[in-house]
């Protein structure tokens, strides 16, 4: 219903299954239905984006992209890219050149480290952080 479900645990689960690329397209800025559900989406794909890269896979197969139900050419034109991309890539592991028992095993750890309380807190109050700061009223750049 809202791109704002989505939990990091289900992108490391994904590639451990063999996925080579997700794309999450959520409404425009100001636009979800949710109010935040967007922000808070592109939060924990860009914390997830850090981890892939972290553990060497190519942060590119990971994409978020705001567009509205209004926009169907640019709608195409952003899959067709991501798709294009991915091909490039190659399938995940080889195109990073790693072998594909390593590969399930750093995602099987980054999924674990996605899922971990603290990094779940850290992702839901990132934004609140970033916009009011901490109850000390520190803000985190």
């Amino acid at each position: 219903m809202c791109t704002g479900r989505i939990d990091p645990g289900w992108v490391f689960r994904a590639f451990s299954c063999g996925v080579d690329g997700i794309l999450a397209v959520g409404c425009k800025p100001g636009e979800c239905h949710y109010v935040g559900g967007n922000f808070q989406a592109e939060s924990k794909l860009g914390m997830a984006s850090r981890v892939l890269g972290h553990i060497g896979v190519d942060r590119r197969r990971l994409a978020f992209e705001h567009c509205s139900s209004a926009e169907a050419a640019r709608f195409c034109a952003i899959v067709t890219e991501f798709i294009n991309r991915i091909k490039e890539l190659g399938p995940i592991g080889q195109g990073e050149g790693l072998a594909p028992e390593v590969m399930k095993r750093k995602l099987r750890a980054a999924r674990r480290a996605v899922e971990s309380e603290k990094l779940r807190w850290l992702v839901g109050k990132h934004t609140e952080f970033m916009d009011k700061g901490n109850k000390y009223g520190e803000v985190f750049t």
